[in-house]
This record gives structure tokens, sequence and C-alpha cells, in this order.
């Protein structure tokens, strides 16, 4: 509802700077097409959006984060001190048995080839690892971004996704953010990080294994999640680097600014801003998008790309470090290497 309110104001405002009647109107019958589309398009998931509202309003609460002998869910639960910084958290059932990685080793803040700073990432997750018997009965978490031009959406919209994982035992957060006209993309990229540090330093009181958390984003959701690896992984890069040093001494960043999911999931995201605002362009939708003014402007879009900038990294010959499961190690991959996971070691930006 967001997007459609501020396209209507850019469509206003398109209309007025358009000189000559005919003109303006052939621009107002293009823009009134572009909004009957969209429009159909929204009638035409109308049912689906009634059976997520009915799916997300009969699930049980779960108000003592215990298994319960059905999917529970904990809603509303507080990530962030701004109003829309909540989630909601999908409980398996008590017959839900947690499955477990093949590659237990293979989640970053764990690998024994990591020097003590990094290896301190892991010390606040090992300790909630302790709240449960073992962590054979902790389940896999999935960590959800929802997608909407970074101005609309709500987590109950997904319910039925996080309801059909959490069957499969896997413990479901979906979160909602900030959305624009209200924030930026870079708030909201800083707002998906701090669900991702709540997640590592809490999900363990919910049932979850914190690591093992698969960080998934669709859409504009996928590329607010990209950028958050992207600055963990500079944030630990810095601590990494012996050499970097301030007023004499190692910089100490918190575990917070540097723990990495154990994958990343991007469903449709976008990763290239200019690239996707072309083929809106084409469509005639790039200025009644939200998209560019989310970015703070087109002179923002490469700072905000993902693509770019892990593009523009590896160009300077640095070092992207990924974990080599096969091996029990670390692998370089160069700028022509395909990236199926994002928890990085960024070296030399």
């Amino acid at each position: 509802m967001g997007s459609i309110v501020e396209a209507i104001k850019v469509a206003q405002i398109e209309l007025a700077n358009v000189s000559g009647s005919g003109a303006k109107v052939a621009r107002l019958l293009r823009i009134t097409r572009i909004f009957a589309a969209e429009l159909l398009g929204s009638l035409a998931i109308v049912p689906y959006g009634v059976r997520a509202m009915r799916i997300h309003g009969s699930l049980p609460q779960n108000k003592h984060s215990l298994h319960a002998p059905l999917i529970s869910i904990c809603k509303d639960v507080a990530y962030g001190n701004r109003p829309r910084t909540i989630m909601d958290i999908y409980v398996p059932s008590q017959q839900a048995a947690p499955s477990q990685p093949s590659h237990p080793e293979s989640s970053w803040q764990n690998r024994p080839d990591t020097d003590s700073a990094n290896r301190s990432m892991g010390d606040s997750a090992a300790a909630d690892s302790k709240t449960s018997d073992s962590a054979q009965e902790q389940f896999p978490v999935a960590l959800f971004c929802h997608g909407g031009v970074w101005a609309t959406g709500s987590k109950w919209h997904y319910a039925p996704m996080a309801s059909q994982l959490a069957k499969a035992g896997i413990l479901t957060c979906v979160i909602q953010y900030s959305l624009y006209p209200d924030a930026l993309a870079p708030q909201m990229v800083d707002e998906l990080s701090q669900a991702l540090t709540w997640t590592f330093n809490n999900i363990s009181k919910h049932g979850g294994n914190p690591n093992q958390v698969s960080l998934l984003g669709h859409s504009a959701g996928g590329q607010m999640c990209a950028m958050a690896l992207l600055h963990r992984a500079k944030a630990l890069s810095k601590h990494t680097k012996p050499e970097r040093r301030s007023n004499g001494h190692q910089q100490d960043l918190t575990p917070a600014q540097e723990r990495m999911p154990a994958r990343f999931i991007g469903i449709a995201a976008v990763y290239d801003i200019e690239t996707h605002y072309q083929y809106e362009f084409g469509r005639g939708v790039a200025e009644l998008s939200t998209m560019k003014r989310a970015m703070g402007g087109r002179h923002k879009f490469r700072s905000q790309s993902p693509a770019l900038i892990l593009n523009a990294a590896c160009g300077r010959n640095a070092t992207l470090q990924v974990p080599d499961q096969a091996h029990d190690g670390m692998v370089e991959v160069t700028p022509g290497s395909r990236l199926v996971q994002l928890n990085l070691s960024l070296i030399g930006t």
C-alpha cells in the first residue's frame, strides 16, 4: 500500500511537469494502464492474502519459548527499538526432529583455521547453545527478510511459507523493518543486521541453533541481506588484518559486527540497482517505483549494489575467501567465480 501511495504522489508530479495537453493526456493514459495492471495483479493474489492471514491468526501462541505439541508462533518479538523492528518466530512442534547439517564445522565462526580473534565470534553462540541439553536438540534456523520495493510488506504475508518450514523442523523467523519514506535503504540494512545479531544471541531460548542460521531474502530483502553481510565482512576484515591498527592497538570490534550466518539464500534478489532500474525504465515504471528514492537517489545506486561492490573488491586484487568444506579450509575466489555463499571474509577493503 505504501508503494502505491508514493507512486500516486510521483505520478501527480510527473503530470504537472508535462507541457501540452496532448502530451499530458498521453502520459496520463500510460500511467493509468500501469496502475490498472498493478491493481489487477493485486486482486489476483487476494486469495493468497486471505490464506496467509488465516494461517497467521490460527497458529497457537507460544508464550513460553517451549516446544508445543503443534507448530506455534511467537508474535511481535522486538529485535530493535523502532516500531517495525519486530519479528514473528515459528516454532516447530515436539514431533519435528531437528535436522542436523552434514558439515556442522562449516559455520564460519567455528572453523579451526580462524585465529583467536575470529574464534571469539562464536563465544556467545556457544554459551547460548548450553541452554539446551545438546546442540543435537536444537532446530536449524531460517531468518527471512521480505521484499516489496523497500516500501511495503508485512511479516504475516509469509505465514504459509514460514509454517511449512516449521513443519519441516526449521525454526523460522520472519522480520519486518522500517520502510520508505520513513527510512532509506541503508537504515533498512542496519535494521536487518540488528535482526541477525538478535537471532545469534537469543534464538537458542526458542529452541534454535545459533550456529545453523540461514539468512533468506526475497527481492529487495535479498539486496538488504547481501549488503548486511558485506558490511559484516568488511568489519571482520579490519579485525583479522594484524597491520590494521588504531592508535597503536588492534581495533576491537564486537562479535555482533563479525558473526556470519551459516548460509545465505537470495530469492529473485536485486544485486545491481542500476541494472534493475533500466529494467523498470523499459517497463515505464522507473520513476513510479520507490526504488530510486529509497536508495537516496540514482547517484547512490553503486554504493547499494552488492554485485558491484564484490566485483570492485576483486578488481582491486582483494582476497575473497569462502569455506571449502571438501578440504576443511579456505579457498580463494576470483572475479569470475560463482559465489554460492556469502559467509566470507573480505580482505583488503
